[in-house]
């Protein structure tokens, strides 16, 4: 299933298209590998760099044979809205990644990844969380990449201009404090995914 305004950027790789369920305003760089025969779906407003991988098969190692058998494990990946990854990025099967999140560019992402995060590192972690302030008010005012119908806005659009990288100045008692911040929100966010998880499952058995 296809939104509209997707980018494709070619030579890329794309197997399973029949499992692959894509929203619209979707950029995909060039040499990116997506392997969707365990489902892979990607929301709206999404930027995808150079050199990805998405991987949402798995092989079974301890089958029949050696190194392993012809069984494929589906593990469906899931990028919801606003979500950007860099370069180089992984993405292993049975992953979500929630809106608006941010992946550096090399990571290896295992493990689901909080709304708003970003994280980065093989395994990825959180190192820290976007302005929820700032990100809602881009929304309610309908701010995007993508302002004209059939133009990709990450590779197409005019208007992209370059700043110094921000000097930080914090003191180690406001690094501390961000650190301790981080860490919470991500606690909530595991503890209700786990509540979640585990209250879906009793309805289940």
């Amino acid at each position: 299933m296809l939104g509209h305004n997707i980018c494709i950027q070619q030579p890329c790789f794309i197997d399973g298209e029949q499992h692959l369920i894509l929203g619209d305003n979707i950029h995909i760089g060039r040499h990116t590998e997506i392997m969707a025969d365990g489902g892979v779906t990607i929301g709206n407003n999404v930027v995808i760099s150079y050199h990805c991988v998405l991987w949402s098969i798995d092989h079974r190692y301890e089958g029949d044979s050696l190194p392993y058998d012809k069984a494929r494990i589906r593990r469906p990946i899931v990028i919801h809205d606003n979500v950007w990854l860099g370069r180089n990025v992984i993405v292993r099967g049975g992953v979500t990644i929630g809106e608006g999140a941010v992946v550096a560019m090399g990571s290896v992402v295992s493990r689901d990844v909080p709304p708003l995060a970003v994280v980065g590192g093989n395994p990825a972690r959180v190192l820290k969380f976007r302005d929820a302030g700032r990100y809602a008010q881009n929304m309610a005012e309908g701010r995007s990449l993508w302002r004209e119908d059939g133009v990709c806005g990450a590779c197409q659009a005019p208007g992209f201009f370059l700043l110094d990288a921000p000097v930080s100045h914090r003191t180690l008692a406001r690094h501390i404090w961000g650190s301790l911040v981080t860490r919470w929100r991500l606690f909530v966010w595991r503890y209700f995914s786990d509540r979640d998880f585990r209250l879906r499952s009793s309805r289940n058995s």
